[in-house]
């Protein structure tokens, strides 16, 4: 009877085993897929930090183009960097198109930096927080987060455009310290902007003033010599960096000021120096030149 007894046990078993069959294996989520997201993050969050860091409009211009690079090469990383997780893929494809896009924005902004409608890092960086790409960026962000991935540290929160304009007549630079005399300039702005005056001698200046569209001011004490005369306008003055930081220019009289005092029978006689900032056109001044943001003094 042993035999039958094992071949019933044999039978159990083989029955047993038809009845359970193994669960198919899941096939492990794409490798690399955080570290990817993580390098974009990265590489995009150091292009926004050295455009706030920016020190002068020359290479503003520059460093926007070279972000605008990143950008693209972010997206493109993450297009064709290897497969994608599918909780993950409809966000990723949202991220890459809105990366695209936001690429194309950058060298846009690059053009108007040119073209001086932006001048300085910080504007370029409140402008770079409302391009029209940034809130499917945003969206990609949280359906990136809901699938269980991280992106986007660096997206900053819009900020809305502002324009910080200087008191009138606000000293912005004053080097006058020990210098003699008793001049006087006044400044009259006529221009549909706020403007800062510079007296400059041997490439620094000495002093830049700050006047306000429509309105005057009036500087005494101004050392005797000789001075070049320049002037910025725009809005949004930015102290960091020295120039305004939307829609400047900048110029330059051509003719030298020069400022004496001397004594005189019942006091001192000294030069009283008048400008008159108007905005520029096809009938401006032949004293007046524009000059690049990198011939201003120091």
């Amino acid at each position: 009877m042993a035999p039958i007894v094992s071949l019933l046990t044999l039978l159990v078993l083989l029955t047993g085993c038809a009845g359970a069959p193994p669960a198919p294996a899941q096939p492990p989520p794409p490798a690399g897929y955080q570290d990817r997201l993580a390098r974009a993050d990265r590489d995009i969050a150091a292009a926004f930090d050295a455009i706030g860091r920016v020190p002068d409009l020359p290479t503003l211009t520059r460093t926007v183009l070279a972000g605008a690079g990143i950008v693209s090469a972010a997206g493109e990383q993450l297009a064709t960097g290897g497969p994608v997780p599918p909780p993950a893929a409809e966000a990723n494809n949202t991220l890459v198109e809105a990366l695209h896009r936001f690429a194309t924005e950058l060298a846009y902004l690059s053009q108007q930096i040119n073209l001086h409608a932006i001048c300085t890092g910080s504007t370029a960086l409140s402008a770079i927080t409302t391009a029209p790409s940034m809130p499917a960026l945003r969206q990609a962000a949280a359906a990136l987060a809901a699938a269980g991935y991280q992106w986007g540290d660096f997206l900053p929160a819009p900020l809305d455009q502002v324009d910080a304009r200087p008191a009138n007549g606000r000293l912005m630079v004053d080097r006058r310290t020990g210098a003699a005399g008793n001049g006087a300039l006044e400044v009259s702005d006529n221009a549909d902007a706020d403007a800062v005056v510079i007296l400059a001698g041997a490439g620094r200046t000495v002093l830049s003033v700050a006047v306000r569209e429509g309105a005057s001011t009036r500087v005494d004490g101004i050392p005797d010599g000789g001075y070049d005369v320049y002037y910025l306008t725009g809005s949004d003055w930015d102290d960091v960096v020295g120039i305004f930081g939307r829609h400047c220019d900048f110029h330059r009289f051509t003719d030298p000021s020069q400022f004496s005092s001397q004594p005189v029978a019942g006091g001192t006689a000294y030069t009283v120096k008048s400008i008159t900032i108007q905005s520029i056109g096809a009938d401006s001044p032949p004293n007046i030149t524009e000059v690049e943001p990198d011939g201003l003094p120091r």
